[in-house]
């Protein structure tokens, strides 16, 4: 990877890796997460969480103590197959349902880096969910809140 684009000398405290896609499919994410930690920075995720559901292993690496991860936020806007359809425009529901498995993934990572984090006196991870409600999935809001 080319050298960084951004630096804490310059003043910036951290990076939130998100775009207008799905930051994940990015198979550099993992080496540019540890190249700003490794300037100083903390790094924060929002993504929908698929990626991590079918590379288990990107959940491990994203949440290493080296990666300097605050916090992973996942947006899941519907569980209901219904709701689903009507919120993505998907045919098939089975197209978001592994936004669930990546949660797991992220907990599973989370618990098996903790005490390092701790042994290292660093925050252990937040791992967060955000959703956009509106008329569609506003009655899915208890599904995804029990979830």
């Amino acid at each position: 990877m080319r050298g960084c684009f951004f630096r804490a000398e310059a003043g910036v405290g951290g990076v939130l890796w998100t775009g207008g896609g799905e930051p994940t499919i990015w198979p550099p994410l993992p080496e540019a997460v540890r190249i700003s930690a490794a300037h100083g920075m903390v790094n924060c995720l929002y993504t929908n969480g698929v990626r991590l559901a079918l590379e288990p292993r990107l959940a491990t690496r994203l949440l290493e103590p080296t990666a300097m991860m605050i916090f992973v936020r996942i947006s899941i806007n519907a569980i209901e197959p219904t709701t689903i359809r009507k919120h993505w425009g998907v045919r098939d529901p089975d197209e978001i349902s592994p936004q669930i498995d990546g949660l797991e993934q992220l907990y599973i990572a989370r618990e098996l880096h903790a005490e390092q984090y701790r042994s290292l006196n660093l925050p252990v991870p937040s791992i967060q969910v955000s959703t956009i409600v509106d008329t569609v999935n506003v009655d899915d809001l208890p599904l995804i809140c029990g979830t």
